[in-house]
């Protein structure tokens, strides 16, 4: 296959490297097009009142593009603009942390995936949870396992989340699809003062509730399942729909 490869923690990222190999050594062709710098945490935010500036990266059994952006920035340009035809699939990661439960809401590696998805394309984002238990190549690989594995000509316009559990390759249990857990952020923001005593907010304490079910995402990681997630991009509540329609029917 032709795959598009991007991820949000920059184009230097170590996982992104490590995927790259696996997807090559596995016979895929790839086009790399990732930001200049790490990226997590903007969503499917675009880059509006600024140009996007393009820098060329090339090395030793490695090359792509880095756009001074953001992740949905590259995906758009790449489908848009520096690829000659789409490509069979977009790939994105492997995060350097968990894109869980409502997390999908805010991961940039999530937000590339769903701009490929918008665009009629199949998507997978692969994440791992932060601190890693060993260097990304295994996990790389296995990856690149599951990529082979699915029938992606049934997956246009949809995302696979992929979610991997805090445990070394060895000893993953196999892979579960999952639901995304109905979490929420325990979310405090603390009051500090800098050097000449003004005041700013930092963000602490990220506590979570329970995940809600034994066939979520964070429940089936925590007994060392990998967690596919299918994700789509209409998020009409069609029961409400219902309900409105009904109550505003004229």
């Amino acid at each position: 296959m032709r795959i598009l490869l991007s991820n949000d923690d920059g184009i230097h990222s170590p996982c992104l490297r490590a995927l790259h190999r696996a997807l090559c050594d596995a016979g895929h062709t790839l086009d790399v097009v990732a930001p200049l710098v790490e990226q997590s945490g903007v969503g499917c935010s675009v880059t509006l009142h600024s140009p996007l500036r393009l820098h060329p990266v090339r090395e030793e059994g490695f090359s792509g593009t880095a756009v001074a952006g953001t992740p949905v920035d590259c995906v758009k340009i790449a489908l848009t603009t520096l690829l000659p035809e789409p490509p069979d699939l977009v790939v994105v990661g492997i995060n350097n942390g968990s894109n869980k439960g409502v997390d999908v809401f805010y991961s940039g590696t999530v937000g590339a995936a769903t701009e490929a998805a918008l665009r009629g394309l199949p998507a997978v984002a692969f994440s791992r949870p932060r601190p890693e238990p060993e260097p990304p190549q295994a996990l790389a690989r296995h990856a690149a396992s599951l990529v082979d594995a699915v029938d992606w000509s049934r997956c246009a316009g949809k995302v696979l989340n992929v979610n991997y559990p805090r445990c070394r390759v060895a000893e993953i249990r196999g892979i579960r699809a999952a639901r995304m857990a109905d979490t929420r952020w325990d979310e405090n923001y603390e009051r500090r003062e800098d050097p000449a005593g003004r005041p700013y907010w930092w963000i602490a304490d990220f506590l979570k509730r329970d995940s809600g079910g034994e066939d979520t995402d964070i429940a089936l990681m925590e007994k060392n399942w990998v967690a596919i997630t299918p994700l789509q991009v209409d998020r009409t509540d069609y029961d409400l729909l219902g309900r409105l329609r009904e109550r505003f029917a004229q």
